[in-house]
């Protein structure tokens, strides 16, 4: 997977994104945001998936779950993920 680039940051949040395309594949983002300083190796990450067509037009915008996540652990909703696992995640 691609080394995420910061896309912003401030006082309250960071958000990192990555992108894979290929021919055979429509392009995939990954955007994460969590507290600025959050490691990426952390579970800190709130973490969306887009995909696009060839036109470059949003297919769809869907959000990481975890279901090995107990729900006393905050349930597969949780809002707090690893960004270095991004593509293991189930997005719905």
């Amino acid at each position: 997977m691609a080394e995420a680039s910061i896309i912003y940051s401030n006082d309250t949040e960071t958000i990192l994104f990555d992108y894979t395309a290929s021919s055979t594949s429509p392009l995939v983002q990954f955007i994460g945001y969590a507290v600025p300083g959050a490691p990426t190796s952390s579970a800190l990450w709130r973490i969306k998936k887009m995909e696009y067509d060839a036109g470059g037009n949003v297919t769809s915008i869907k959000w990481a779950f975890d279901l090995t996540v107990s729900a006393d652990q905050g349930g597969p909703f949780r809002k707090v993920l690893v960004w270095e696992d991004r593509a293991s995640y189930t997005f719905q």
